[in-house]
This record gives C-alpha cells, structure tokens and sequence, in this order.
C-alpha cells in the first residue's frame, strides 16, 4: 500500500510541475480509495468521486476553485472510484 501511494504522490508533484491545475485518480473502490484522504489530508485539496457532485460542500468548493471541473465526466456521477486533487 505505501508504494502505491508513494506512486500517487509522485504523479501529483509530476502533474503540479506541468503546470497542471487538477488532477483525476482513478483507483477504483479498494485499498487505495480507503487510504486515499488520509494520506492526502494535509498535502492537497482533495475531493472523493462519490463527493464530487453539486449538492456536496467537497465536490462545490473544488468546482469553485476549478471551473473547469464541472466538466468533468464524472461531475454529479458519485463515481467512488475516483478522487479529484487541486494542484
């Protein structure tokens, strides 16, 4: 589990030196997802997928942060294998 979110990391600081602006995990509904917002707490803005929806405070706040996300798929879709990361 600690690699795979070693690996995670990674790809957040990888995209964030791209100039990236959000980032989607795609990590299905097992371990990761269950690790995911405590290793991300702290570290970055964060949204699970299931949260990532308008009537959600998560899913708002990261929308209002990054317009561009409310056109993202899975926007309104509660998709839990998902997590939305603002760089």
């Amino acid at each position: 589990m600690e690699e795979a979110l070693v690996l995670v990391w990674q790809e957040i600081l990888s995209a964030r030196a791209k100039g990236y602006t959000a980032l989607k995990i795609i990590h299905g509904c097992g371990a990761i997802r269950e690790a995911l917002p405590e290793f991300l707490a702290g570290r970055v803005r964060f949204c699970p997928g299931d949260k990532f929806e308008v009537f959600a405070p998560e899913g708002r706040d990261l929308v209002g942060l990054c317009p561009d996300l409310a056109r993202d798929r899975d926007y309104n879709r509660h998709n839990a294998g998902v997590t939305l990361v603002l760089l």
